[in-house]
């Protein structure tokens, strides 16, 4: 579990980092302790908010809905990311080709 933390972990941060300097804030000490810190709460709100909703979903609907519930919602996630990516991936080519044309 370590394992898959760090490699999920780091290149989200570098993510992070990457945006909040395309916007324009420095690459300095303060930026990088404000993306942490961001970073860090968003990462046990996460942890904590999980456990908790999945206990009360078992409760209330069962284990067997719980699970379908989950599978549902992360379909609906891959769905919304493969169309994300798509937009991007098309603009990025769009932007390249406009850059060639002058």
């Amino acid at each position: 579990m370590g394992i898959a933390a760090g490699a999920l972990y780091i290149p989200t941060f570098e993510n992070c980092i990457a945006t909040v300097r395309q916007n324009g804030y420095g690459d300095c000490t303060q930026t990088y302790g404000c993306v942490s810190g961001i970073f860090q709460s968003a990462w046990s709100t996460g942890a904590f908010i999980d456990p908790t909703m999945g206990a009360m979903s078992v409760d209330y609907i069962g284990f067997a809905w719980t699970s379908a519930l989950i599978a549902a919602l992360n379909g609906i996630f891959l769905i919304i990311l493969s169309c994300y990516l798509l937009k991007t991936r098309k603009s990025r080519k769009l932007s390249i080709t406009n850059k060639c044309d002058h």
